[in-house]
């Protein structure tokens, strides 16, 4: 991998939609050259896929949070199996830390949110922030 591969996984990070003559342009290749690079990037794992990015208000999820919890180690497995059957739950990241999970979650507004931090309390202590605004 050099730099152009950077190049062009910065690009399809920021514009996953953009099409190989673009991405060409941003790189100075020609489209076979991006094709191919492209190719050896999602063969190799770098790139595992694209996805749509998401306007959660405008589907009625006005308010986004993050959401660390502290879940004791027996519950993780249920835990887990939780957070993949609650809609309101867009990520689920395991870590280390003051806490073993964060979650990002959107929900309708504060009372969605207080029902979703009343049944994650089952599994552990949460420590929730709101997300004002996304700056990138």
């Amino acid at each position: 991998m050099d730099t152009t591969d950077l190049k062009i996984i910065d690009h399809l990070k920021n514009h996953g939609r953009a099409t190989i003559k673009e991405i060409g342009s941003v790189v100075n290749l020609s489209s076979p050259a991006v094709t191919e690079r492209v190719k050896r990037l999602e063969e190799n794992g770098l790139i595992k896929g694209y996805q749509a990015e998401i306007d959660y208000a405008k589907l009625g999820k006005a308010m986004q949070a993050f959401v660390a919890v502290d879940v004791e180690p027996k519950k993780y497995e249920n835990f887990c199996a939780f957070c993949q059957e609650t809609p309101a739950i867009l990520s689920h990241f395991h870590i280390i830390g003051p806490h073993n999970a964060m979650l990002h979650v959107a929900v309708t507004g504060s009372e969605e949110l207080s029902q979703l931090l009343s049944k994650i309390q089952f599994y552990g202590v949460s420590q929730t922030s709101v997300i004002l605004n996304r700056i990138f």
